[in-house]
């Protein structure tokens, strides 16, 4: 899995452990996930799959051995985790792209980044991942000047790499809006995240700590009223984790609310610890 060495401030580089039991989603999403990774396998396997329908599966801009797709949704409502399963469902490497180092200063440097980024994914045989993907596969514009010809150019290109990449590759982006439509059209599939519902937290919240963690009199209802995503519910989770630990103590729900309140101080949300208290 090693890099060339000018992209390995570009990507992160992960073998993915992370499976189903660890994401939390509503039944759809799941459906998607398993459609997707089923499908890859068959195409890996030389055999053509049908793209239901009934998942938000479309067979336009499908290409033989490659497929790709959008994640979309408010922060830490699971798009990462996804791609890390879907990876390892696939048994590929996770190459999850830091898009500030990627796009360069000079007239050219992007579209020389990305030829090496998918070189190198192709060859690694690597999940794709672009995290905040709309800074750079947002919507072209008309070209009135140099600065605005090379942004154009450098989305075409994007769209010719996508297409001819022979693996899987995912734009992810908390403004779905600001995806050029170009590439929305020649996308294998697409998936919206939400935040998760009541049912949600608390499954996230009996499954947030590891069986090897000590915990003692944890109420995973009660905890699931604070309206939190599932990364500041696994931020919280880790808090409490080493509050606990700092004292001597198993985890329990007097540390998970001090660290909540701490969480949402930080985010500058209201915290009702009455409610959880009921």
């Amino acid at each position: 899995m090693s890099l060339p060495v000018d992209l390995a401030a570009v990507v992160q580089c992960r073998v993915p452990t992370a499976t189903r039991q660890d994401l939390v989603l509503s039944k759809p999403l799941m459906r998607v996930l398993e459609r997707i990774a089923v499908s890859w396998r068959e195409r890996t396997l030389g055999r053509e799959r049908v793209w239901g329908r009934e998942h938000r599966l479309e067979n336009h801009g499908a290409r033989d051995g490659g497929i790709s797709g959008l994640f979309s949704g408010p922060r830490g409502t699971g798009k990462t985790l996804a791609a890390e399963v879907l990876a390892h469902e696939t048994r590929l490497d996770l190459y999850r792209v830091d898009l500030s180092h990627l796009v360069g200063h000079d007239i050219g440097e992007t579209e020389k980044n990305l030829c090496r980024l998918f070189e190198a994914a192709e060859s690694a045989g690597a999940l794709l991942y672009f995290d905040e993907a709309d800074a750079l596969f947002g919507k072209r514009g008309e070209a009135k000047d140099v600065p605005d010809r090379c942004a154009n150019a450098e989305v075409d290109l994007l769209l010719q790499r996508i297409e001819a990449f022979a693996g899987i590759v995912i734009l992810a982006t908390s403004r779905r809006e600001d995806i050029d439509p170009a590439f929305l059209r020649r996308l294998t599939f697409a998936m919206d995240f939400a935040l998760p519902d009541m049912a949600e937290r608390v499954e996230i919240w009996r499954r947030i700590f590891p069986p090897d963690t000590p915990v003692e009199g944890l109420d995973p209802e009660r905890l699931a009223r604070l309206q939190l995503c599932g990364a500041d519910i696994r931020d919280i989770a880790r808090s409490s984790a080493a509050l606990a630990a700092s004292e001597g103590q198993p985890v329990r729900m007097a540390h998970l609310l001090r660290a909540a309140v701490r969480q949402c101080a930080k985010l500058d949300q209201p915290i009702d610890l009455a409610a959880i208290a009921r």
